[in-house]
């Protein structure tokens, strides 16, 4: 009906339909979200809630992704030293006497 239905069919079915089903309507018209703007103002009108404002709610209330803060870490040095990372420092040379 949200889909497919013509605008008359649907404010038949608000104006004859029992309660549980406004509610249901109602609910799937913000979660599909309902894109007839007819239809949204239908629903205001019958049963005065405002679909476009639970939209708008629902998308700020999701949590928004934040990329990773890219975070550089420096080595201190002497620690963990492989051998093409080893210091230039000064050596010592043991010689046989």
């Amino acid at each position: 009906m949200f889909v497919n239905g013509t605008l008359d069919e649907f404010l038949d079915c608000l104006d004859f339909a029992p309660d549980g089903v406004l509610d249901t309507i109602k609910l799937l018209a913000v979660q599909m979200p309902l894109n007839d703007v007819a239809k949204r103002q239908a629903i205001l009108d019958k049963t005065g809630f405002d679909v476009t404002r639970a939209i708008e709610l629902q998308k700020d209330d999701e949590p928004k992704e934040e990329a990773p803060k890219a975070t550089r870490r420096a080595a201190v040095p002497g620690e963990n030293e492989t051998s093409s990372q080893a210091s230039t420092g000064r050596r010592v040379i043991k010689t046989a006497e």
